[in-house]
């Protein structure tokens, strides 16, 4: 288990602070305008939804919130949050025990409770980037109801920051969180958010701080590598441990990464998979269409 270094400087004991987001507490009086292109600065929106479920076409969402940072681009630094909203959402539907057990949100809470669309819709319209912790599933969720959602560039907390060469093996927000020294409540939409920002602005970080490496990522141009073999096990346990997906109806296997790390990747296919040179195909994935669901 790893831990920021000054953490572990007593080896029989960690000591974790409880995170409130108290530093993140939105000021109402700041005059939200319009940044311009050649500001030093930006808005980033950081979002999260509890659902009735995992599936991104038939559950739906119970509550959602929404925390937007300006902050300056170019260092990382300046932080100060702008805007928020959150609200609880009638699904229309019991509230499976499943997801009650993991958000402890019950059907009396959301009971004829509904989001302001019109609120959510400002706050993409202010922002010039939107980060959820696994963008790909609140990005599907929120494409369904808002369609100033899929003309937005999204990142993600995972996927655009090195954990591992950070030298951290698990990107889940509880485990990054303790292993940077704090918790907080888990699981409720707001909580997560400010965990989320509180985990890549940390003040531990004084240069290569994960809030540029994630704004960085997020400007770059994505492909997607489409593989399709005959089945044989050896080649699926290798294909698996270059973290390629597999889609049973296309039966396809497929993997999403940086343009500049293309064509060494077409060539490891060509000499490990297809025995000869490479026989896929590669989608390119424009910035708005990075995390949008297949």
């Amino acid at each position: 288990m790893t831990f920021l270094k000054e953490l572990s400087k007593n080896k029989q004991a960690i000591t974790l602070y409880k995170y409130n987001g108290n530093d993140l507490i939105v000021n109402s009086d700041i005059d939200v305008e319009k940044i311009q292109k050649d500001s030093d600065h930006m808005r980033i929106c950081f979002l999260d939804l509890e659902t009735t479920g995992t599936h991104k076409v038939n559950d739906y969402i119970i509550e959602i919130a929404l925390k937007v940072i300006e902050i300056n681009k170019h260092t990382g630094e300046e932080l100060k949050a702008v805007y928020e909203y959150s609200s609880f959402q009638d699904p229309g539907i019991p509230i499976p025990k499943e997801a009650s057990d993991i958000n402890n949100i019950s059907d009396e809470m959301v009971k004829n409770k509904q989001i302001d669309w019109d609120e959510v819709s400002k706050i993409f319209q202010m922002s010039q980037l939107f980060v959820a912790h696994n963008a790909s599933f609140d990005r599907a969720f929120l494409d369904r109801y808002l369609d100033i959602s899929k003309t937005k560039v999204w990142a993600c907390s995972i996927n655009d920051i090195n954990w591992i060469e950070r030298g951290f093996a698990n990107s889940k927000l509880e485990l990054l969180s303790h292993w940077h020294g704090f918790y907080y409540e888990s699981h409720r939409a707001m909580f997560d958010v400010d965990a989320m920002i509180h985990l890549i602005t940390h003040p531990h970080y004084k240069q290569n701080k994960p809030i540029s490496e994630l704004i960085n990522n997020a400007r770059k141009s994505q492909s997607r590598l489409i593989v399709k073999f005959n089945f044989n096990q050896k080649l699926v346990d290798l294909i698996k441990s270059r973290k390629y997906s597999f889609n049973g109806t296309t039966k396809e296997w497929s993997k999403v990464m940086p343009e500049d790390e293309l064509e060494n990747e077409k060539e490891w296919l060509g000499i490990n998979i297809y025995k000869s040179s490479f026989g896929g195909f590669c989608e390119k994935i424009t910035l708005i269409d990075k995390y949008k669901n297949r």
